[in-house]
């Protein structure tokens, strides 16, 4: 008993050919993952690469500078 012996039982129970509940299937997959992505794009906080890159020269800067001599 087969994948398509599997979808042939689901759409025996619905009264619909086979390949019809397959496409439902793949069309209600495809669509929910699009939601899904969707809603992760639009609630994912994106880091400020700017901010980082300039706190990273800050830091490079800073260890090119010889320490001040204050003795």
């Amino acid at each position: 008993m087969g994948v398509p012996a599997l979808f042939f039982l689901q759409s025996r129970a619905l009264n619909l050919p086979w390949r019809f509940s397959r496409f439902c299937l793949l069309t209600l997959g495809f669509t929910l993952g699009n939601v899904v992505g969707m809603y992760i794009a639009q609630n994912y906080d994106i880091p400020n690469i700017a901010k980082k890159l300039e706190d990273f020269k800050k830091d490079v800067e800073a260890k090119k500078k010889p320490p001040s001599d204050k003795s």
